[in-house]
C-alpha cells in the first residue's frame, strides 16, 4: 500500500483568500519549520494582507505602496533580522514620485523586506491574474512534530 503525506512537520498555515469582490476564493497550505517565522507570516496575513482600505490585499500597480511602507515602518521589530532601515523619510518621499515600489533604489534592507512580502504573499495566498496581492480572508496555524503519512486507499 502506498503512503501519502497529509501533514508536514512544522507550523502549517491554512489561508483562505480571494480577489476582486470575493471572486476566485481559494485555500492554501504553507508549512514553516520555525515558530518565529510562522508568527511573522501569520501576522502579515492578519494585518497586511487584508483588504486595501487598511492593508494591501486587492491592490494593483503601486496602489499598495503607502500602506506597505507604513506597515513596515510601524512594525520594524517584525523585520529586525533583515537589518536596520535608517531613512523612512526618504522612502516616503520617493514613493510619491515612482510608479512601482520595486523601482526604489538605494534602500537595500527595505527592498529585501518588500521582496520577502511579495514572496510570502504568493506562497501563502497564491497569485492573481489581475492584482498584485490577494486578500487574506482567514488564516489559522497548526503544528506537527513530524510528517504524517496515511495509507492511500484505491477502490
Amino acid at each position: 500500500m502506498n503512503k501519502k503525506k497529509v501533514i508536514s512537520k512544522g507550523y502549517t498555515l491554512e489561508a483562505k483568500s480571494w480577489e476582486n469582490d470575493g471572486d476566485s476564493s481559494q485555500t492554501k497550505l504553507y508549512t514553516i519549520e520555525s515558530e518565529d517565522e510562522a508568527k511573522r507570516v501569520y501576522k502579515l496575513c492578519k494585518e497586511l494582507f487584508k483588504c486595501k482600505n487598511n492593508g494591501i490585499g486587492n491592490s494593483i500597480e503601486g496602489d499598495y505602496m503607502k500602506n506597505m511602507v507604513a506597515y513596515i515602518k510601524n512594525n520594524q521589530d517584525l523585520f529586525s533580522d533583515f537589518g536596520t532601515i535608517d531613512s523612512f523619510d526618504d522612502i516616503e518621499r520617493e514613493i510619491l514620485i515612482i510608479d512601482d515600489i520595486e523601482e526604489l533604489e538605494g534602500h537595500d534592507v527595505f527592498s529585501e523586506i518588500v521582496d520577502y512580502i511579495f514572496e510570502i504573499s504568493y506562497k501563502v495566498l497564491g497569485n492573481s491574474d489581475t492584482y498584485d496581492f490577494r486578500v487574506c480572508q482567514s488564516v489559522f496555524v497548526t503544528y506537527s512534530e513530524e510528517d504524517v503519512y496515511l495509507d492511500e486507499v484505491k477502490f
